[in-house]
């Protein structure tokens, strides 16, 4: 498996340091994979919160200094969009900030966004089109909430992704919001810098050993695999964004 998550685990369970992870129930399955290939080490800390509970993350970033906050899995056909993905999505995001926002010892906080909180499916790719930090996915709550959502008005390959890419989007919004608020409030201002990057696939070397074979690779992975074994007379699979980030 690739994802952003297992790079950075894998370069900071070093034995030179001493850092402090929060995982989610996924990343909390490959943990035993990681212990297996790393050497001994004298600190690593594990926490294991309900992200959308009040407080979740102040005793996990109680003393640190930089925080990041990971890509979120990509998940298709939830049968409780509400439940299942926006709510964590937003409500992890918020959670984490205001944690960082009661740290006196936070110096940076990184959200990992997407693309899919900029890019407007309904318009498909639109060549040549520069997107700016205004361009908004316009995808609102109440329409991904929506258990009898009309995805007519999508291109039919946007439309198993669409409540993610809301929750993406809706979920970077929130972060900013709440960033907004605090720098227009003078008593509360974070004294942490604050970044989002919205790459849109991330491809690259694998981390963990891959137990089901091609099975195990992520979503991004498995657009670079079936391509390499796509016959020579066949077509190309259709990427819609060659641009490649190898984490």
């Amino acid at each position: 498996m690739l994802c952003p998550s297992c790079y950075l685990v894998q370069r900071h369970l070093d034995p030179k340091s001493a850092p402090l992870f929060d995982l989610n129930h996924q990343v909390l399955g490959w943990l035993p994979s990681f212990i297996t290939i790393l050497p001994p080490a004298s600190s690593r800390s594990f926490m294991y919160p309900t992200i959308v509970a009040p407080s979740a993350f102040d005793e996990a970033i109680s003393g640190c200094t930089h925080v990041a906050h990971i890509a979120s899995p990509l998940v298709v056909g939830a049968k409780d969009v509400e439940k299942d993905v926006l709510v964590p999505a937003i409500q992890g995001t918020l959670s984490l900030l205001k944690s960082a926002a009661r740290s006196s010892s936070v110096e940076s906080v990184v959200i990992t966004s997407s693309f899919a909180a900029v890019f407007d499916p309904a318009y498909d790719l639109r060549p040549g089109c520069t997107y700016t930090p205004l361009d908004w996915n316009p995808i609102s709550y109440e329409q991904a909430a929506d258990r009898n959502l009309d995805l007519t008005a999508w291109p039919a390959r946007y439309c198993p992704f669409i409540t993610y890419m809301a929750s993406k989007k809706l979920a970077e919004k929130a972060a900013w919001d709440f960033y907004a608020d605090y720098l227009g409030n003078g008593t509360s201002q974070p004294t942490w810098r604050f970044s989002v990057i919205c790459p849109t696939y991330i491809g690259g070397p694998c981390v963990l050993p891959l137990s089901k074979g091609a099975e195990s690779l992520s979503f991004s992975n498995q657009l670079i695999w079936n391509t390499a074994a796509s016959k020579p007379t066949g077509s190309l699979p259709k990427v819609d964004f060659p641009h490649w980030v190898d984490v």
